[in-house]
This record gives C-alpha cells, structure tokens and sequence, in this order.
C-alpha cells in the first residue's frame, strides 16, 4: 500500500540520506549538503499553509517506509499553478511508485489547493522522469526553451498538465 502523508519529525533520517545523496542533489535547486538542523527546522515548518510558504513537501511511503518526496514548490496562486517535483529511492523505482503518488497528488493539488495546473523541469537527460511525466499526458510546453540549463549543463524541458 502506498500513500502521501505530510513530513514528520520521524523522517528526519530519510530526509538527510536523500536530501544529502550527490546521486539526487543535480536534480535540485540546491547542490551543497544541508546540515542535520537545517534539515530539523524545515520538519518544524512543513506544515505551513502552501498560500503562505508557496511550498508544500509530501512523503511517499510504501508499506508503511518512506520511499520519497514529492515537492509543490513556486505555487502561484493568481494563477492556481504550481511545480512538482519528485524523488524515489532506486529500491522503489520500476514499481509505478512514482506514477501513483503523481495520481494522487494532482487530485490533492485540485481538491485541496485549487490548483488547476501543474508543471515539472525535467533535465534532457532525465530519461525516467520524461517518460513519467509523458505518460502522465504531462505535454511539453510549447515555448520551452531548450537554452535554458540545469545547474549540470543539461538542457531543461518544461512540461505542464491542465487538472481541470
């Protein structure tokens, strides 16, 4: 059984070994470790409205184990639109893990955000993340600019979906 669930004080350890890991970290926004506190005090403010934080983390778990994240981030709400982004631990990937937490964060996202359209940056090389999002009738935008680079040189692609 797998479900999202908002973060707890409890994934503290899984946070720090994903946020952490050189493997995930050319993904992010961010490319230097966060220390344990830093990583404490984000717990400690997850819980805020997304209308205020303009963020809002969720863990995937998977038979009651945290196997990763999924992140709405840059919500914007004169627009009702948000970024997603999302992480799978290897031992859970293959496993449609990803593509059913996806499901069910875009029936959240509307039911419980208002949000009506979800984008993703997914780097050129990412092959797993653009065939998820593909095979989630995620299209790419048509005026995605292919000039723009991930912080690994790697062109971005940006791809959105209309929940209406």
């Amino acid at each position: 059984m797998r479900y999202l669930r908002s973060l707890r004080s409890s994934d503290l350890q899984f946070l720090e070994t994903v946020e952490n890991n050189p493997d995930f970290m050319k993904y992010g926004a961010f490319h230097l470790p966060f220390t344990r506190a830093q990583l404490s005090d984000f717990i400690k403010n997850s819980h805020q409205n997304i209308r205020k934080s303009k963020q809002y983390r969720y863990v995937i778990e998977y038979q009651e184990k945290a196997v990763g994240f999924l992140d709405i981030f840059d919500y914007e709400s004169k627009l009702n639109s948000a970024f997603v982004g999302i992480i799978v631990i290897p031992s859970h990937r293959k496993m449609n893990v990803a593509y059913e937490s996806l499901l069910e964060l875009e029936t959240i996202c509307k039911r419980d955000w208002g949000i009506i359209l979800l984008r993703a940056q997914v780097a050129s090389d990412n092959l797993p993340s653009l065939k998820l999002f593909k095979k989630l009738n995620y299209k790419k935008a048509q005026n995605t600019d292919t000039s723009i680079f991930s912080s690994t040189n790697k062109a971005l692609f940006l791809f959105e979906k209309a929940l209406i």
